[in-house]
């Protein structure tokens, strides 16, 4: 989405809609979204594709950057990806794909098979993550069965990897048609 065309908040809230704009929201004055995220189910916000994605093709990429990044064990901080649900937060039943952020500088590919989409979790994928860094990062459907992960540092080209895994999923995950936070 390019949100230089939000010309208003109430705008860019209507189409990126927050459970709590204190957490997470558009701002139309930097053209990003503000984020913080700390695995709390109600701190989401998504945006409808329009349309429903390929059930064996798509691409998911974006870039991120962390002003702050607190490490530690346990419980996964965030989840981006699409789904079929946007509403109800990562642990309602839906299909979905997404990246699961963890604090201990892990990523995994998750999905949910009319599950919550924290159920299935790849091994960990290591981008070992900087603090002010810009990182690109994608998600990639490449069949009915499988998905990849990539992160690219600094690189809006996305050629040079810093990490890369790859997921096997149920064919039976469909009908995404939101982007998820």
């Amino acid at each position: 989405d390019n949100f230089k065309t939000y010309t208003t908040q109430e705008s860019a809230d209507a189409s990126w809609v927050s459970d709590n704009t204190t957490y997470s929201r558009v701002n139309i004055t930097n053209y990003n979204i503000d984020f913080n995220g700390n695995g709390s189910p109600t701190r989401d916000i998504y945006h409808s594709l329009g349309f429903t994605a390929s059930d064996t093709a798509w691409v998911f990429r974006f870039k991120i950057r962390f002003s702050t990044y607190t490490m530690g064990v346990g419980y996964g901080q965030c989840w981006f990806g699409l789904t079929s649900s946007p509403t109800g937060g990562y642990a309602s039943t839906q299909d979905g794909i997404s990246i699961r952020f963890c604090r201990d500088n892990v990523l995994k590919i998750t999905y949910g098979d009319a599950t919550g989409i924290e159920i299935n979790l790849s091994s960990n994928i290591t981008p070992d993550f900087a603090i002010n860094t810009d990182y690109y990062v994608e998600l990639k459907r490449t069949s009915a069965t499988n998905v990849t992960l990539t992160t690219f540092a600094n690189d809006p080209t996305f050629t040079t990897s810093t990490a890369t895994g790859s997921f096997t999923i149920a064919s039976t995950v469909t009908g995404l048609n939101s982007i998820v936070l």
